[in-house]
């Protein structure tokens, strides 16, 4: 595909506008990549950049002000004097998006193809009937695992449907491109989780088709400071059961067999939390969730469960 143009400069075509929703909190070290790789986007159609700043206070601000100095007709700031939340930071910047198509990013990931939002907006351009375009990912480990990095989704297909995306997570939050207007708020349901993503995919899934481009073109970080990994405790696991259960019941129930093994899993997690915790009741009451689940879904004991009740009991009982 010929790139006719830098995504800032004037065009004799038509302006395909996309608002880029930047959701960041304390992402000093990695802001700049970031906003970096949205400001090299090349096509022929103009962006706007909205960052939704969720009042960091490690100098994320100050670097978001420098780039504003520099691209005052591109970026736009959401400030706030109090943190909001994720999920809450998120609706703002939806309602504030004024493009025909929404692009979002977190701010510890970052894009890595200048033709990346080319690619989509001529896809969706071409294909009004799909209301969200993905690409594929590379899966980068930050937080000293020392696993090798993987593009997220290994079994590309072309289209996906509302089945694909609640059995298997393949889609990277930074890797969306939809059609404004199809998600102008978050629901109240949404707000109930500790995670999105899920949410905002079925909601837009469920009014349109849903595409995938294979190129990698943005790389998802895996670190200590992403939403997914400052839960203490079982709070943020609790949030995702509260995510599954509300998405599963907004889909009036179509996948419910996806989702009750996705709460099996959940559950099975929480009791791992709680045992390395020591909080052994906690874990007894998560892991005969867990095994419910697994009797009415599955029909089987392993005897690795049932070594597992044991270890969980004997400390109970002592």
């Amino acid at each position: 595909m010929q790139v006719l143009s830098k995504i800032h400069s004037n065009t004799t075509r038509k302006p395909s506008l996309v608002s880029v929703l930047l959701i960041t909190y304390n992402h000093v070290s990695y802001i700049r990549q970031a906003i970096d790789g949205i400001l090299m986007q090349e096509g022929p159609f103009e962006i706007e950049l909205i960052v939704g700043d969720d009042c960091s206070t490690d100098g994320t601000s100050a670097i978001v002000d420098e780039y504003i100095a520099s691209y005052p007709n591109i970026i736009r700031l959401l400030s706030r004097d109090k943190n909001l939340g994720a999920s809450h930071n998120l609706d703002r910047c939806l309602s504030a998006g004024h493009g025909q198509y929404l692009a979002t990013i977190e701010g510890d990931d970052y894009w890595t193809d200048p033709h990346k939002l080319a690619r989509q907006v001529e896809f969706m351009d071409n294909n009004p009937d799909y209301s969200l375009c993905f690409h594929n990912a590379l899966v980068v480990y930050e937080d000293g695992s020392g696993k090798a990095s993987h593009p997220m989704t290994a079994d590309l297909k072309r289209e996906y449907t509302l089945d694909d995306i609640t059995r298997d997570w393949n889609i990277a939050s930074a890797s969306l491109l939809y059609r404004n207007g199809l998600l102008p708020k978050l629901p109240e349901w949404a707000f109930e989780g500790t995670a999105t993503d899920l949410p905002v995919i079925s909601i837009l899934a469920n009014q349109g088709r849903v595409a995938c481009l294979p190129e990698i073109m943005s790389v998802y970080r895996i670190n200590n400071s992403g939403v997914t990994r400052t839960g203490k405790g079982d709070a943020f696991m609790l949030g995702i059961v509260r995510m599954h259960k509300n998405v599963d019941k907004y889909l009036g129930l179509r996948y419910h067999y996806n989702f009750t093994l996705k709460l099996m899993e959940d559950y099975n997690i929480l009791t791992g939390i709680m045992a390395n915790e020591k909080h052994y009741s906690k874990a007894i009451k998560y892991f005969l969730k867990y095994m419910f689940i697994n009797l009415y879904v599955k029909k089987i004991v392993k005897i690795k469960d049932v070594k597992t009740l044991i270890s969980l009991l004997i400390p109970v009982l002592r």
